[in-house]
């Protein structure tokens, strides 16, 4: 009966959440007759204005691509391995909100699947760093280039367009809109209401934590480094119970339905200004699929 009761209070703040998000500044788009939108929440709006993981993983294997092309040219192997591999969250909003889903968190606790410590690559020498960084005009006779090797990989990726604004221009503007959206979204009266639930949802399985979803595995004090969790481990029967609380408060589906219109109601401000954004990034990763398209990885 209480788990029936939660599950209606949650259903009653996704709908009010849908309510003050429009009251933010966006639609939250087509709802069903009780007010709580169907399906998943809202797409963020700001993913069409900056990289997903996957493409910031694509963006550093083209720069060391790049970079180890141009320390080739001062007779510099470069101590960075040409290393294709996807590590961390699939999507932007994966961890986003707070723990994964239960099946997941039974399996994996607080960890991302897979493997998500990188190997250690050897550092790089006195030589390697001043013709990446560009602190020497020249090397083995040859001029280095403006900023180094790092600084031709950066303008390479940008393109001969990025002027007046680069990539890292747009990112910043893109960062910034998003982190400030998001305290945004989790201050809303709505979202502070599911965190409460949460908490109280966890403590009726014995864990006394403050109304903040990220409470639980911060308790934990896990390290970064350490082994998979057994199935007997606290780290797994938090995370499960965390899981579980999630879904009963829907904390997610509320924080990233507030979240994404505060987002549009930014994006509303200056319309212009995020069209060339959105070209910048879109030229910027052109340029970085050509780069991996044409330099496969070696060996």
């Amino acid at each position: 009966m209480v788990t029936v009761l939660r599950r209606a209070a949650a259903l009653a703040l996704a709908a009010g959440a849908a309510a003050l998000a429009a009251a933010c500044g966006g639609n939250p788009g087509r709802q069903d007759g009780d007010g709580i939108p169907p399906g998943p929440p809202p797409a963020l709006p700001v993913e069409e204005y900056m990289p997903s993981p996957r493409q910031i993983a694509e963006d550093g294997w083209a720069r060391t691509v790049l970079m180890a092309r141009c320390l080739e040219r001062f007779g510099i192997d470069s101590a960075y391995p040409d290393r294709r591999v996807l590590r961390g969250p699939a999507t932007r909003t994966e961890r986003r909100y707070g723990t994964p889903d239960a099946a997941r968190a039974r399996e994996w606790g607080y960890w991302l699947p897979g493997d998500d410590t990188a190997p250690q690559d050897a550092a790089p020498g006195a030589a390697e760093n001043q013709v990446s960084s560009g602190t020497v005009a020249e090397y083995a006779g040859r001029k280095v280039p403006e900023g180094g090797c790092h600084g031709e990989a950066v303008r390479a990726l940008d393109g001969p367009d990025a002027t007046p604004q680069t990539y890292g221009d747009a990112l910043r503007t893109a960062n910034d809109m998003e982190l400030a959206a998001y305290e945004r979204a989790r201050r809303h009266p709505q979202v502070r209401k599911a965190e409460q639930m949460w908490a109280a949802c966890m403590a009726g399985k014995g864990y006394d934590l403050p109304a903040d979803v990220f409470s639980a595995s911060d308790r934990l004090d896990l390290p970064p480094v350490r082994p998979r969790p057994g199935p007997s481990s606290p780290e797994i029967a938090t995370a499960v119970a965390d899981a579980a609380c999630m879904g009963e408060a829907s904390v997610a589906v509320v924080w990233q339905t507030v979240e994404a219109a505060c987002q549009r109601e930014e994006i509303a401000k200056d319309p212009a200004k995020w069209e060339g954004v959105r070209r910048t990034y879109r030229a910027h990763f052109a340029n970085v699929e050509r780069v991996l398209r044409d330099n496969p990885p070696r060996g």
